[in-house]
């Protein structure tokens, strides 16, 4: 009698026994295990991107005013006030105040950048 072979198509990863697949990250883990200078050059690359992202994001009008995760409230005291202002019809001031506070903060980020990335370049990254 003759035997067949039977091709068997390959397993996934997930399919592969414990050994090899310990095997497989070890051989991945050195494949792509970075030095501590490569490490902190992409800590940095990525703190640039952020940077870059905020400043479009916030920099524009409305980043801030348009946005209720980072529109600028009025502060404490004022804010309690706020509502007794508007009852007496100065809300309009109030609402002028708070404009003014988010275009100023919009148009203070694209200023604040070239700190932002000063002191990123600046920065030490110590590897645990």
């Amino acid at each position: 009698m003759q035997r067949r072979s039977v091709l068997r198509p390959a397993l996934p990863p997930l399919f592969l026994a414990r050994s090899d697949c310990l095997a497989l990250l070890g051989e991945a883990a050195s494949a792509f295990a970075l030095g501590e200078t490569e490490a902190a050059s992409g800590v940095r690359a990525a703190l640039v991107r952020g940077a870059d992202s905020a400043v479009s994001l916030l920099g524009k009008p409305g980043g801030f005013l348009d946005n209720p995760q980072v529109k600028i409230p009025l502060p404490g005291a004022l804010n309690r006030a706020a509502s007794m202002l508007r009852a007496i019809g100065q809300g309009k001031q109030v609402d002028d105040l708070v404009n003014s506070m988010n275009r100023a903060a919009e148009s203070a980020v694209p200023e604040a950048k070239p700190l932002l990335l000063n002191a990123v370049h600046a920065m030490s990254v110590e590897m645990p």
